[in-house]
C-alpha cells in the first residue's frame, strides 16, 4: 500500500487536478485500513463510549477535536523534520517513552472506569457527569499523543511524512499544504465516519439497559490497547 500512495502522491506532483487528488484521498483511505488507522479508531470508539455523555452534538464534537489533535501532531512533526532532519531519528527514539507514558494511562483509565482502581466511574469527574467539564482537551490530547508516539514508527506515516516534508522544500507551503491536507482527510475519514456511526447508535443505547455493558467493553478496549502500547514499546 506504501508504493501505491507514493505514486499516488507523485502523480498529484506531475499532474495536479481533482482527479489526481480524489485518488490520493482514496489511496491514502485504503492505506489506513492497513495502518495505525486502526488504532486510532479503537481509541475514539473507546472513548467515545466510556463518555457518559448522550448529546450528539458534543459526542461529534469530540471526534473532531480528536481529529484536530491528530492533525497537530503531523504539522508539528513535518514542520521539525522540515526544520531539522537530524531530529527524526530522535523522535523515533522518543516514541517509545511516549508509547510506555501513553499504554499506561489508557490502561489506568479503563481499569478505573471499571472501577478496578481508584473511586471507579461512579465517582469520576470525567466519566460521570452528564456534561464533563474537560472531555473536549481530552479527545484533543488523546490524538495529539498517539500520533506522536506511532507515526514515525507506522510504516505508512512515516514516509508518508517524510514525503510531504519533501514536497514542502521543493514544491513550498501552498503545494505542500494541498497535497497534506489530502492526505490528512484521507487518514482521517475511517475515523470520522466511525464516530459518527457510534455517535448514531449511542443515541439508541442510551435509551436502553445496554449502555452500561456497551461502557464496560469499550474499558475492556482501552485497558488491551493500553497494554498493546506497552508490549510494543
Amino acid at each position: 500500500m506504501q508504493e501505491l500512495l507514493e505514486e499516488a502522491a507523485i502523480s498529484t506532483i506531475r499532474n495536479p487536478s481533482f482527479s489526481s487528488l480524489t485518488n490520493l484521498w482514496g489511496t491514502t483511505v485504503l492505506a489506513m485500513l492497513t495502518s495505525c488507522s486502526l488504532l486510532k479508531t479503537l481509541l475514539i470508539g473507546a472513548y467515545l463510549l466510556i463518555l457518559k455523555l448522550r448529546d450528539w452534538r458534543r459526542l461529534f464534537s469530540n471526534v473532531m477535536i480528536f481529529v484536530a489533535g491528530t492533525g497537530f501532531s503531523y504539522l508539528l512533526l513535518g514542520v521539525i523534520i522540515v526544520k531539522n532532519p537530524s531530529w527524526a531519528t530522535l523522535l523515533v527514539r522518543g516514541s517509545t517513552l511516549l508509547y510506555i507514558l501513553l499504554g499506561v494511562v489508557l490502561s489506568v483509565i479503563g481499569a478505573m472506569v471499571l472501577g478496578l482502581l481508584g473511586p471507579g466511574a461512579a465517582r469520576s469527574n470525567l466519566f460521570s457527569r452528564k456534561e464533563p467539564d474537560h472531555d473536549l482537551w481530552a479527545a484533543f490530547t488523546l490524538g495529539a499523543a498517539v500520533v506522536l508516539a506511532e507515526s514515525l514508527s507506522c510504516h505508512i506515516c512515516n514516509p508518508t511524512i517524510k514525503i510531504i516534508s519533501a514536497i514542502y522544500g521543493r514544491q513550498g507551503w501552498a503545494f505542500a499544504t494541498l497535497i497534506s491536507g489530502t492526505v490528512f482527510w484521507g487518514q482521517s475519514t475511517i475515523i470520522v465516519v466511525v464516530g459518527i456511526i457510534l455517535t448514531m447508535l449511542k443515541q439508541l443505547w442510551a435509551q436502553s439497559e445496554s449502555l452500561e455493558y456497551v461502557q464496560i467493553a469499550a474499558s475492556i478496549i482501552l485497558i488491551l490497547v493500553g497494554l498493546n502500547l506497552l508490549w510494543l514499546a
